[in-house]
């Protein structure tokens, strides 16, 4: 199914619900992969989740939430990546 979704850039409220709840999911890989099929949303619910991934214990996650959230112009988004780079120890995250 995530393969699927990697190519779109439109995202229903269904695909948003399956995406927030494979961001909880316990490999870090699917973790991984939603923040990547997430650098072609461009809206608050993938934003969201994007922002809930910035916090995730593993590094790679917390990376690829950062760099899929780079092109956003909200305020929303702005402060919490502000807030990565002053909390996450991670100099990757914070580049």
């Amino acid at each position: 199914m995530l393969e699927e979704l990697e190519d779109m850039n439109c995202f229903t409220k269904d695909m948003y619900k399956f995406l927030d709840y494979l961001s909880e999911d316990e490999e870090y890989e699917v973790r991984v992969k939603v923040s990547e099929i997430l650098v072609l949303s461009n809206d608050v619910e993938g934003d969201n989740i994007l922002i809930k991934l910035l916090k995730d214990k593993e590094e790679l996650v917390r990376v690829n939430a950062c760099d899929s959230l780079c092109n956003s112009s909200s305020n929303d988004v702005i402060y919490h990546l502000k807030d990565r780079i002053l909390k996450d120890k991670s100099s990757l995250v914070k580049g």
